[in-house]
Parts: C-alpha cells; sequence; structure tokens
C-alpha cells in the first residue's frame, strides 16, 4: 500500500521502523549481525507489523537510506548550482558528500545490508540531476551515437556512484577533503562527458 494511502497508525509505526534503523546504524558497527528483533523493540512494534511494512532489513535500510538522500537533494537549493559546471559540481556534491561523510556510520552499514539498490537510487538521482538539471546535460544530449542521452548520463552516474563509495570507505573520507575530492569528481565527469575545448569554451564550462 503506497504510504500516503496508510492510516495514521500505520503511518507511526512505519516511521518508528524506519527511525530504528538509522538509529541502530548510526551507533552499532555490526549492521550485517542486526536482527527484526532489534529494530521491532527499539521501535517499539510487533514483528507482524513490521512484515506488514517491509519484505525484510535491506527493503528497510534502503526506504531509511533512500528518504536521507532525497532529503539531501532536495536541499540543494537551485541558486548554489550557478551556471558553470564547477559551480553545478560543487553545488551537488559537496551537500551530497556532507551528508554521506557525517553519517558515514549510518551509510556505510546500509551499503552493507542493501548495496545494490541503494547504489540504483543513488545512480537514478545523479543521472537525472545530470542530464536535466546540469550545464553537461546539453553536451550529453547532443552527443551522437547509438546509445541514448539517458544512457550516457546513466554511465556517468554509475561510474560517479563507484568512485564515491569507494571514497567513503577510504581513510579519504573526512569533512576537510570534500572540497578536493568534488573537485576531482568534476573533472572526471567534465573529461567522460565529451565535452570539447569549444563547447567548455562557448558553454562556461570550465568555470
Amino acid at each position: 500500500m503506497p504510504e500516503d494511502e496508510l492510516s495514521p497508525r500505520a503511518h507511526r509505526s512505519r516511521v518508528a521502523l524506519l527511525e530504528a534503523a538509522v538509529t541502530i546504524l548510526e551507533s552499532d558497527d555490526r549492521a550485517p549481525e542486526i536482527t527484526i528483533t532489534d529494530i521491532v523493540a527499539l521501535a517499539g512494534v510487533s514483528r507482524p507489523t513490521f512484515y506488514k511494512n517491509f519484505d525484510n532489513i535491506p527493503a528497510l535500510v534502503r526506504e531509511a537510506a533512500l528518504r536521507r538522500l532525497t532529503v539531501a537533494f532536495d536541499a540543494i537549493p537551485d541558486a548554489a548550482l550557478g551556471e558553470n559546471w564547477p559551480d553545478f559540481a560543487r553545488g551537488v556534491f559537496h551537500g551530497v558528500l556532507t551528508e554521506l561523510v557525517c553519517h558515514s556510520r549510518f551509510y556505510l552499514g546500509a551499503l552493507d545490508l542493501a548495496e545494490t539498490p541503494i547504489s540504483n537510487d543513488f545512480v537514478t538521482f545523479l543521472s537525472e540531476h545530470l542530464l536535466d538539471r546540469s550545464p553537461i546535460g546539453p553536451v550529453i544530449r547532443r552527443r551522437r551515437g547509438k546509445d541514448t542521452p539517458q544512457q550516457r548520463a546513466d554511465f556517468l552516474a554509475a561510474g560517479t556512484v563507484w568512485h564515491v563509495r569507494a571514497w567513503l570507505r577510504s581513510p579519504r573520507a573526512t569533512e576537510d577533503a570534500i572540497d578536493a575530492f568534488v573537485d576531482e569528481i568534476a573533472a572526471l565527469l567534465l573529461s567522460a562527458s565529451g565535452a570539447t575545448d569549444d563547447e567548455i569554451a562557448r558553454a562556461g564550462l570550465g568555470g
């Protein structure tokens, strides 16, 4: 049942389960060992209530991570994106990477439990932003070939997510290192987009 069709009581139970998952993952390094018993005890709901809302723990964790990523993306104001590629990259990636680093225990635990679906959600978010909202979107759309603009955007987003995921798991992932990593991602994406020197100059992609 869609969440907006839930009764107030059912909605409170679902939110309690999601909040319990977040709390446990942020305070415990044993993500693969977390049980439904742990979650329902903290949420204050029954085991049958869990199964009314989620098939398993990875499904619960995926929704919790998706909600947090959605909030992080939605919190980026359009004014922060700027009109050139460096400003856009800093606006998007700085906000998202700050969220990931500040809550790294939660996200790393979530990835341990549901890495593929969470990564796919992140790819979908990023692909949409690259194709429809970023200064390199027109470059992605103009390139000729058998592949579609959407496939190109998905490919770029997937590579970025892999790079971010590896960085988040490394000792490099600190708040002080975010700006440098944002510049690294921006340069890699611009290069991989296939933008020519002329397009970079005309569209202000280089800043």
